[in-house]
C-alpha cells in the first residue's frame, strides 16, 4: 500500500516533465534508495540470525545472561547473507525486477523507498519481517501505482504458497534437534527409566542405567551425627 500511494505521488508530481530527465532523475536516486534497501536487510534479516546464534551461546552457557553478540557472530552472519546474495542472489534480483511486475525508474525508486521505511521501522520496534515479502509487497504495489502495468499475479500466487511451505517445514527442522534435547534432558534427570520403544524380535532387554556412585553417599540412610 505504500509503495502504491508512493508511485502514485511520484507520477503524479512528475507528470509534465520530460520523459528522459525523469527517467534520469529517478534512476540517480535508485542508487542511493537501492543502498538503503541493503542496509535495511542487514538490520532485519542478519539480525534475526545473530540474535538465534547468541541466544544458543547464552543458554549453553557460553556467555552470561543479557550479554550481546560477541564480535565474531557478527562478522559470521555479514559474511553469511553477503555470501548467500553473491552466490545465488541474481536468481532472485531477476524475478523480483523483471518477473512481478513491469517496472520503469519512478517505480523502482517508490519501491525501494518504501521497503527500506517499513523494514526499518520494523527493525526499530523490534519486530520479525522478511524483507523478501516486504520488497515483494513494494513491487506488487509500484506496479499497481502506474496505469495500464503489467502484473504478474500466477507468479505472485506461487510465491505466497512457497510462503505457506516455509514456516511448517522450518518448525518441522527447528523442531527436531528441540526434541532430541528434551529427550537428553529427561535421561539425565532419569537414568533408569526404560526407552517405551520395543527392541527387535529375540533381543535381550538393556538393564536399567544406575546413578554413578559418586553422586551420592555411600552411606544411606545418613547417621544422626552427619545429620547434626
Amino acid at each position: 500500500m505504500v509503495a502504491l500511494i508512493a508511485t502514485f505521488l511520484a507520477y503524479k508530481i512528475t507528470k509534465r516533465g520530460r520523459r528522459d530527465a525523469i527517467t534520469n532523475g529517478f534512476r540517480g536516486g535508485r542508487t542511493i534508495s537501492a543502498s538503503m534497501v541493503s542496509l535495511a536487510h542487514g538490520t532485519g534479516d542478519a539480525q534475526k540470525t545473530m540474535g538465534i546464534i547468541t541466544l544458543l551461546l547464552i543458554t549453553s552457557g557460553h556467555l552470561r545472561q543479557g550479554s550481546g553478540p560477541p564480535w565474531w557472530v557478527i562478522l559470521l552472519a555479514g559474511l553469511a547473507i553477503g555470501s548467500g546474495t553473491y552466490a545465488s542472489g541474481w536468481r532472485i534480483i531477476r524475478t523480483m525486477g523483471k518477473g512481478l511486475a513491469d517496472t520503469e525508474s519512478p517505480q523502482g525508486f517508490a519501491a525501494e523507498t518504501s521497503s527500506t521505511a517499513v523494514l526499518l521501522a520494523s527493525s526499530r520496534l523490534g519486530f520479525a519481517e522478511s524483507t523478501t515479502q516486504v520488497v515483494s509487497g513494494g513491487i506488487l504495489g509500484a506496479g499497481l501505482g502506474r496505469k495500464l502495468a503489467e502484473v504478474r499475479w500466477t507468479l505472485a500466487g506461487k510465491m505466497a504458497l512457497a510462503w505457506c511451505f516455509t514456516l511448517p517445514i522450518a518448525a518441522r527442522v527447528g523442531g527436531r534437534p528441540a526434541r532430541c534435547r528434551q529427550r537428553q534432558r529427561r535421561s539425565a534427570y532419569w537414568p533408569g527409566r526404560r526407552s517405551r520403544r520395543p527392541g527387535p524380535a529375540g533381543a535381550t532387554p538393556a538393564p536399567a542405567t544406575r546413578w554413578p556412585a559418586s553422586r551420592f553417599s555411600s552411606a544411606w540412610p545418613p547417621s544422626a551425627t552427619a545429620c547434626t
